[in-house]
């Protein structure tokens, strides 16, 4: 869910896209910054490699993050968003079903609800406010819903989010976030409600026109319909000139009894600008522990790769392809997800 954050908080880079030219020089972490960092690294490699013309871009980044140093008064209005996109996904479990139509729970057979798969059509309206309350200080309010409905067949999917954002950036690039995020997903066969509070620190450092390291470590509660949860985070992202980013993220979850959650969690990607265009690699493993009701010794390992790459300016394709082994054979599934993502339309 946090993943909704950072897009919701987006705002886009492309008219950075000068900064592509010569004049920014051969080795440079630039270009990959305006494709795959977010605004606080983008204005790091500006200030770092200085490229002709880029004055303009590095002052209105640094107004997003409160940082302008023409600001004299605070608080000040530091941006609003208001978009819709359309959507378009394969969605191999749209009813929220079980993989076939019996389960099997201590070894007696039980009927339950198949899980569908369609192709599912709708679109996605999100936005958001931006206030710059101190020098480095911002807070950020911002909101998604998005709404799919399956073609030939009668289910819908209706997803929404909205969350609050505290966020500090200091002189030497150390930074600090405080995020309450909640997030409600309805299909056919249930609701599914998570609740996020979550706060993180970290820091930028690296040479310009060579490389960039980010650095963060998280801790959060996060609340699974009913039952809440402390998890542990860190994540590095290293950007390196000509090479591509890395980025590798490893999560531990406490073990709560009778409830299947997350104890591990392990992510990793690669991008870059690879047959002309962005694309990214990933790669996705969890442990989940837990659930009385199903089997009292579940545990259910998720396995996922996928790639992204960007088909126009505003058009991007994703697809991967998951599988989870579970202790309750009942549990078992693997499947392919596709879809488009679209840059929203601004109002």
């Amino acid at each position: 869910m946090l993943k909704e954050v950072a897009r919701l908080r987006s705002i886009s880079l492309l008219a950075c896209l000068c900064l592509w030219s010569p004049a920014a020089g051969a080795e440079s972490v630039i270009p990959l910054l305006v494709e795959f960092g977010n605004t606080r690294s983008l204005l790091w490699g500006i200030l770092e490699e200085r490229p002709r013309g880029a004055a303009t871009a590095a002052f209105r980044l640094a107004d997003q993050l409160a940082l302008n140093p023409d600001r004299e008064s605070l608080p000040y209005l530091v941006g609003t968003s208001l978009t819709f996109a359309p959507v378009l996904k394969y969605d191999r479990n749209v009813n929220n079903g079980f993989r076939n139509g019996t389960i099997h729970i201590w070894g007696l057979p039980f009927s339950v609800e198949e899980a569908r798969k369609a192709v599912t059509i709708g679109g996605a309206v999100s936005g958001g406010v931006s206030l710059g309350l101190a020098k480095g200080t911002t807070l950020t309010l911002g909101a998604r819903s998005e709404y799919q409905r399956a073609i030939g067949k009668r289910f819908e999917v209706f997803d929404t989010t909205g969350f609050l954002s505290l966020d500090h950036t200091t002189q030497n690039w150390t930074y600090l976030n405080a995020t309450y995020l909640v997030n409600e997903e309805k299909r056919a066969l249930g609701t599914g409600n998570v609740k996020i509070a979550s706060f993180t620190a970290g820091k930028l450092f690296g040479q310009g026109g060579s490389h960039l390291h980010d650095v963060s470590g998280t801790f959060s509660r996060v609340q699974d319909n009913s039952t809440w949860q402390s998890r542990a985070r860190v994540d590095w992202t290293g950007t390196f000139a000509g090479r591509g980013v890395f980025r590798f993220g490893l999560e531990r979850g406490e073990t709560i009894d009778g409830v299947l959650l997350p104890r591990t969690i392990v992510t990793g990607s690669y991008a870059n600008i690879m047959l002309g265009a962005p694309t990214t690699l990933s790669a996705y493993y969890s442990e989940r522990v837990g659930g009385d009701f199903f089997d009292p010794t579940r545990k259910d390992d998720i396995y996922r790769v996928g790639i992204t790459r960007k088909i126009t300016d505003r058009v991007s394709l994703h697809g991967s392809y998951e599988y989870k082994d579970s202790t309750n054979d009942s549990f078992d599934e693997s499947g392919i997800d596709i879809g488009f993502s679209v840059t929203g339309f601004s109002f």
